[in-house]
This record gives C-alpha cells, sequence and structure tokens, in this order.
C-alpha cells in the first residue's frame, strides 16, 4: 500500500494530500487503486489522513507549485494535463524552484534543452523512471 501511496502521490505532483483532499479534481492520474478511494472518499465527504504524507515540501519561500498553478489558471484538456505532468516528472521536479536559477530570476539551461537533471538543482530523492515525453508535450 505504502509503494503505491507514494507512486500516486508523485504521480499527482500537489503541494497535498491526495487522500485528504479528494474533491480535487486530478484526471491525469492513473491507476485504479487510490483513484477508486478518492472517488469514493468524495462520494461520502470522507478523507484519510496518513502518517507518513509523502509530499515533496517547497524548497523556497514562495515557491510555485507547478501542477496546481497550471490547474489553477489554465483551462487544460485531460490529455493536455497529462502531456504536462509526463514532462514534469521526466524532469523529476515538482515545484517551479527546481527548474530556475539559484537566484530564481531563469528557467535553468539544462530545463530548456529538455536534459532531466541540472547543474541549478539535483534531487537526492529516489524517483520512478518517466520515459522522455514526446516532441509534442
Amino acid at each position: 500500500m505504502r509503494v503505491v501511496m507514494a507512486w500516486t502521490q508523485y504521480q499527482a505532483g500537489v503541494s497535498y494530500v491526495i487522500l485528504e483532499h479528494p474533491e480535487n479534481e486530478l484526471p491525469y492520474v492513473k491507476g485504479r487503486y487510490i483513484p477508486a478511494v478518492r472517488q469514493y472518499l468524495q462520494d461520502i465527504g470522507g478523507t484519510i489522513e496518513l502518517e507518513n504524507k509523502y509530499v515533496q515540501q517547497k524548497l523556497r519561500e514562495n515557491d510555485t507549485n507547478i501542477i496546481e498553478t497550471v490547474m489553477d489558471r489554465l483551462d487544460l484538456t485531460t490529455v493536455q494535463l497529462t502531456r504536462l505532468n509526463c514532462v514534469r516528472m521526466y524532469l523529476g521536479v515538482t515545484y517551479l524552484s527546481e527548474m530556475c536559477t539559484v537566484d530564481g530570476q531563469y528557467i535553468a539551461n539544462g530545463v530548456l534543452k529538455r536534459e532531466r537533471d541540472t547543474d541549478e538543482y539535483v534531487t537526492t530523492l529516489t524517483r520512478p523512471h518517466q520515459q522522455k515525453p514526446n516532441a509534442r508535450s
């Protein structure tokens, strides 16, 4: 169960525990078990609080979660959200600070070149393998 929850939380890429907020739609999240549990929780108005949250913390003050920002500001289709999320997972990022230069002024060169790890930020977390998305993504 822990592996499934950790993977689904990482796949969601949000800054909150997905079982504590089942009312927030995440149409791009794949799987059977956790999406079904979230739907059931939404139907009954329930939540599940976990001891281990599996949520990556912000790296900087006023950091911005990529997926949450996109979902709040853009009207994307499920396919577009899925593609964006695949790129996010390929790059191994959750927050904007992970893609920026140290001063936060620019997107890091490695990200612009579509490289997974850059000289600016390298995660120490073990992450699942995500194939390189196609050019359209």
